[in-house]
């Protein structure tokens, strides 16, 4: 059950790992924003999967715009990372969307998870014509 939020954490890892070396590059998101930014999302889900562990309860009593506002931060980020060419950009959204996935399973989380997998495709071929 707690699948989709560790893949999440290893998709910011990789985020991680490609702002670190593609520093010299002209961003749409400065490194240490980015940096900041995979460091709270990994600190955040690591404290929700041990939340979850202790109690399954936990989705449910987080309000729902947090879950809202977690969604159209991925959004935005994906928009500017697709215009921007911005490949960990890109990862991080996916994190952000296959999270919020993993919470919304049965309403719109299918479509969620589909985005976060078409938007890791995109940062692969981006990655690969760079």
């Amino acid at each position: 059950m707690v699948t989709f939020p560790i893949i999440s954490i290893c998709i910011l890892l990789v985020s991680i790992v490609l702002t670190r070396y593609s520093k010299n590059i002209k961003h749409a998101i400065p490194p240490t924003v980015a940096f900041v930014l995979n460091g709270v999302l990994i600190l955040s889900l690591i404290e929700f999967i041990a939340l979850f562990m202790n109690n399954n309860d936990v989705i449910t009593q987080i309000p729902a715009p947090y879950y809202w506002l977690l969604l159209f931060a991925g959004f935005i980020i994906e928009i500017f990372s697709y215009r921007q060419k911005y490949i960990p950009g890109h990862f991080i959204a996916a994190a952000l969307h296959c999270f919020v996935g993993f919470i919304a399973t049965f309403s719109i989380g299918l479509p969620l998870l589909i985005l976060a997998l078409i938007e890791i495709i995109i940062a692969v071929y981006q990655y690969q014509r760079n």
